[in-house]
């Protein structure tokens, strides 16, 4: 019996490439002796080549959805079908629209109900059937879509409900249209209802803040605050539709909760122009940072394409609640307690400051390369656009005014040193804003001490000659530094 020892050696040694000749001197030097090496390389070759000859099973394929509906599949007869069921809807609100005045409750009730069972009873026996489980979804999503007018209708006209449309009534509709869709979802095992079901979920959670008495969101903000509740959930839910191999509902969920996400965090930021509520830009900045470490939490999770909504809103929030906190002076008002309302110091330093923490901002996220990560990195390309732009820009603005030599000077010497700090850097945004705003310094000298009309001339000239320069300078930079690193 060959010994586990030597064999397990002998496997491992084959396996990683050794030869014969080097697997028989090492044993031989240990005190193995030629019949135990022998037969533990005659039962290694065995193993290995049972091994090679076991066939491998190939990974598991992707799922082909059925909702997906090529083009060049498409048959005539699926494209009438499609057709013709439009046509038929369309039909029907037409007429339903033109005679409504004159029916009374029970034919305004039955004109709805009568097209969605039809729909119901013939889509569910073709969506069962193998032949024509495409033809199905058309009726069935016709039908289910005709439920929530069914409902709104038969619920005004018995007067169910003490006013039509209050928010019991949009709640109830809501919330029974929710259970079919979910109920559907379950029975038929088709992405469409999923879409529906979120879709509707957020109108049941409207309603129902409304009637516990929060007001809409066009009044006051406080809806867009709890809207991100289901938002930052629906971006969770992804994940979870994911793991069970639901792509399409994924990408639903989290479409849409994208979607609620950016509408109330636009709702949140208007808030913050309002009479004292500039300080709210704060509290939206951390929840940029959180959101862009919710877009770190899905690419280390392997969830790469899931985080880019969050990565988007994150740097989005950041960069317009720093502009919030700077435009109007905020970000140093609130260190320095001033109550000026309009500071020109004041201003031009908060912009200042705030164009060093985009820059800051774009650093950091370039380290996070070091993390593995692909997609966060990307977003330093455009920290370093408007990190620049804002502190030169800052710097101008508080040159103006008369002749200020300090903020002149420092506009020249901050200019400079992100044309030249962009060479190790490799930033290119850093040569090309300094540029500008070096042509921005060199016009406006020549308008503050040159004003005669020679003057003009002679300053012109001058710009000129450094424009071609400059141009010959960043052109010897690019061949030289950011040629290479295309390569």
């Amino acid at each position: 019996m060959v010994n586990k020892q030597i064999l397990d050696y002998v496997q491992k040694s084959l396996e990683g490439g050794y030869s014969v000749e080097q697997i028989s001197a090492a044993l031989t030097g240990q005190g193995w002796n030629s019949t135990e090496i022998n037969e533990a390389l005659l039962k290694a070759r065995e193993i290995i080549q049972q091994k090679s000859a076991a066939p491998v099973a190939p990974p598991a394929p992707p799922k082909k959805s059925e909702w997906n509906i090529e083009l060049k599949s498409l048959s005539a007869s699926q494209i009438l079908l499609y057709l013709g069921g439009l046509i038929v809807v369309l039909a029907g609100i037409i007429y339903i629209g033109i005679n409504w005045s004159q029916w009374g409750s029970a034919a305004r009730i039955f004109a709805i109900f009568l097209p969605m069972l039809i729909c119901y009873g013939a889509g569910a026996p073709m969506f069962f059937s193998s032949e024509h489980k495409k033809q199905g979804i058309v009726f069935l999503v016709v039908g289910s879509l005709l439920f929530p007018f069914f409902l709104s209708v038969m619920f005004k006209e018995l007067e169910m409900f003490a006013k039509p449309f209050n928010d019991n009534f949009n709640l109830t509709v809501s919330l029974l249209s929710f259970v079919l869709y979910l109920v559907s979802s379950f029975i038929f095992r088709f992405p469409i209802w999923a879409f529906l079901y979120q879709g509707v979920g957020l109108f049941v959670y409207y309603f129902f803040l409304k009637l516990i008495g929060i007001e809409s969101v066009f009044e006051k903000p406080t809806m867009a605050w709890l809207f991100l509740i289901p938002g930052t959930a629906y971006l969770f839910l992804s994940l979870f539709y994911d793991k069970n191999e639901q792509k399409e509902e994924g990408h639903y969920s989290h479409a849409i909760g994208t979607l609620v996400l950016v509408l109330s965090f636009i709702r949140l930021f208007g808030e913050t122009f309002a009479q004292n509520k500039e300080h709210l830009a704060w509290l939206l900045l951390f929840f940029g940072v959180a959101y862009f470490l919710l877009g770190i939490f899905y690419e280390k999770a392997n969830f790469k394409k899931y985080c880019q909504a969050p990565y988007l809103i994150g740097a989005g929030i950041v960069f317009f609640s720093l502009l919030r906190l700077a435009i109007d002076g905020t970000l140093l008002k609130d260190f320095t307690g001033s109550t000026a309302v309009y500071d020109q110091d004041i201003i031009g330093w908060s912009n200042v400051i705030v164009g060093v923490i985009y820059l800051v901002f774009a650093y950091v996220v370039e380290k996070l390369k070091n993390l593995q990560l692909e997609e966060a990195p990307k977003y330093k390309e455009f920290f370093n656009l408007v990190g620049p732009f804002w502190v030169l820009g800052a710097i101008s603005y508080l040159g103006l005014d008369g002749k200020k030599p300090v903020y002149e000077t420092l506009l020249l010497l901050s200019s400079l040193g992100f044309i030249f700090g962009g060479i190790p850097k490799l930033a290119r945004q850093y040569l090309f804003i300094g540029t500008l705003f070096l042509i921005i310094y060199i016009f406006s000298i020549g308008g503050e001490y040159f004003q005669n009309e020679v003057g003009w001339s002679i300053t012109l000239f001058v710009a000129g000659l450094a424009s071609m320069g400059i141009s010959i300078v960043m052109e010897k930079v690019r061949r030289k530094y950011f040629a290479v690193a295309k390569v």
